[in-house]
């Protein structure tokens, strides 16, 4: 794992990571001027699933927890490898489940947001 954390650390995973925050964000500005759509309900849902329970559980649970586990020397010996891997792969997988949840709802929400048919005459 900390290997991947060390490679994972480069200029395209930082592209897609706040690019699809700006991206949803920019998606919101959009769509603000018509406040009463569907569309504009939608769009916004995905915002604060993805702002909430992607993006910044990420930022301040994940990074966190791959920050402690950067600091395990990897020639400890093996009882206190063991030990390091036992306090992070529980609470790391269960919060990489919750940010999975919540970034998929986003993603259904704004899947959602392009099916929704308005009539574009009326404001």
């Amino acid at each position: 794992m900390q290997a991947i954390n060390e490679r994972i650390e480069n200029p395209l995973f930082f592209a897609s990571f706040f690019g699809a925050l700006l991206l949803l964000l920019a998606a919101l500005a959009v769509h603000f001027p018509r406040p009463r759509s569907g569309r504009f309900w939608l769009v916004a849902l995905a915002c604060v699933l993805y702002v909430g329970g992607g993006f910044l559980l990420t930022s301040l649970v994940n990074v966190s927890m791959n920050s402690e586990l950067a600091a395990v020397d990897p020639g400890a010996p093996a009882r206190v490898l063991s030990e390091a891997r036992d306090a992070y792969e529980g609470p790391w997988d269960f919060w990489n489940g919750v940010r999975t949840v919540f970034s998929s709802m986003a993603f259904l929400a704004l899947v959602s947001a392009c099916l929704v048919r308005e009539n574009r005459g009326e404001r």
